[in-house]
């Protein structure tokens, strides 16, 4: 074998195990939280859009005691606290 064709399925072999070798991740929100939460409760909220990981919407909700829940983009209480959140930030960047 020539030293070239060496070469060639040396790195073809290194870009193959780099591509396994990357993490999949998946999807993070596996079972959504069904009841509704107060805003009072929430430390942070997280969304992570379609992926080639994961092919649905996905919200992670982080609460003031450090529990992290998932919850269902579509569910209606969900559409509510975001909206609830949109509205505080306006009315904090208005003042």
């Amino acid at each position: 074998m020539s030293s070239r064709s060496l070469l060639c399925l040396t790195l073809l072999l290194l870009c193959i195990c780099s591509l396994h070798a990357r993490p999949r991740l998946g999807c993070r929100c596996i079972t959504p939280f069904a009841r509704r939460m107060p805003l009072s409760s929430i430390k942070k909220i997280e969304v992570f859009p379609v992926s080639g990981s994961c092919p649905r919407i996905q919200i992670r909700i982080t609460r003031k005691n450090g529990r992290v829940v998932c919850a269902d983009p579509n569910w209606k209480w969900v559409q509510e606290l975001i909206r609830e959140i949109q509205q505080a930030q306006l009315s904090v960047n208005q003042m």
